[in-house]
This record gives structure tokens, C-alpha cells and sequence, in this order.
């Protein structure tokens, strides 16, 4: 595999000059290259068809996306992209959505302890208040001496008796057993 020629986007990528490469092997110029280049390379040859690789690419410090084409007779045309940029947003939006789900996981879990806990209030303070009142109530229609004020003992038993009820609806919809 010889270098017949660069161009100035290959350069830069690859933070080499011109003539460090032109009519020389891509073993001389990269000695210690990483072999899927020169394997990309050789694929594109022997199969006669395009290949591609990707991957971190200690020699220029960059993360690199390469396409070969193959080119009769026995030539390569070798496309080099420099994903470095691209493959750390990537890397950063992973980060970032995996902190996105744990703080919404979080969120899911607070909100759910704080349902718990105003559930157990209204159930504390306002059922316990609301069956001491309707118990206090009937000692009251117990002791009433006439019919009246019987009937308007029963009538406020049954409001009382409605706002428990919904007193208990209320909780379970904040907070289901």
C-alpha cells in the first residue's frame, strides 16, 4: 500500500504533511498505526468494493471514521473523518440523559413520598377530627329530649358520615394502598 497522493483535508485530519507521505507505504508513514487502516485498505482491495471503519486512533489523538473505495486497477481512495467532536457530544448526551433519567426517577420517588405523607396527614388529622366529631354528635342525638333536635343530629351524622367517606376516597387517589 503506497501513497500516490493527499489532499489538504488529509493533512489536517491526519496532522501530516504532504510530502511526509507521498510514494511512501502506509507502514513507513505509520509505523505504529493501528492495523484497521491498513486492514480497511486491504479489504477495499481484495473484495473490489467499498469498506469502512471507524474507531479511537492513538497516532493523531483523534477519533477517526474512514471509508475506502476501491479504484481500478488495485488502487484505494481512503476518505478520513475526524469524529473526535462528534464522538464526545455523543458521549456527553449519553452522560447527560443518563442523569436525566435519575433525577427523574428521583423525581418519581419524592413525589410519591410526599403523596404518602399528605395522604397520612389528611388521614391523622382530618379522619380522626371528622370520627370524633360524628361520635360526639351521636352522644349528642343520645341525650337530645325532643324530636327535633333528633332529626337535626341524624342530618349532620350524615354529612359527617359523606365527608369521611370522601376523606377516605381522597386519600386513595393521593396515595393507593
Amino acid at each position: 500500500v503506497m501513497y500516490l497522493d493527499v489532499n489538504k483535508a488529509y493533512e489536517k485530519v491526519m496532522k501530516v504533511k504532504r510530502e511526509q507521505v507521498i510514494g511512501r507505504s502506509f507502514a513507513q508513514v505509520w509505523p505504529n498505526g493501528e492495523a484497521r487502516w491498513s486492514d480497511l485498505i486491504r479489504a477495499s482491495v481484495t473484495r473490489r468494493r467499498a469498506a469502512r471503519s471507524e474507531g479511537h486512533s492513538p497516532s493523531t489523538g483523534t477519533y477517526l471514521e474512514a471509508m475506502a473505495f476501491y479504484l481500478p486497477p488495485d488502487r484505494v481512495a481512503v476518505i478520513f473523518f475526524d469524529q473526535t467532536k462528534w464522538k464526545a457530544a455523543a458521549s456527553a448526551l449519553q452522560d447527560s440523559q443518563e442523569k436525566l433519567r435519575n433525577l427523574a426517577a428521583r423525581l418519581t420517588l419524592s413525589e410519591e413520598q410526599t403523596r404518602r405523607e399528605i395522604a397520612a396527614d389528611i388521614h391523622d388529622r382530618v379522619g380522626y377530627s371528622l370520627v370524633s366529631l360524628l361520635h360526639l354528635v351521636r352522644e349528642l342525638e343520645a341525650r337530645s329530649s325532643d324530636d327535633e333536635s333528633r332529626e337535626l343530629s341524624r342530618r349532620c351524622q350524615k354529612e359527617i358520615e359523606g365527608l369521611v367517606e370522601e376523606t377516605r376516597t381522597l386519600i386513595f387517589k393521593l396515595s393507593p394502598p
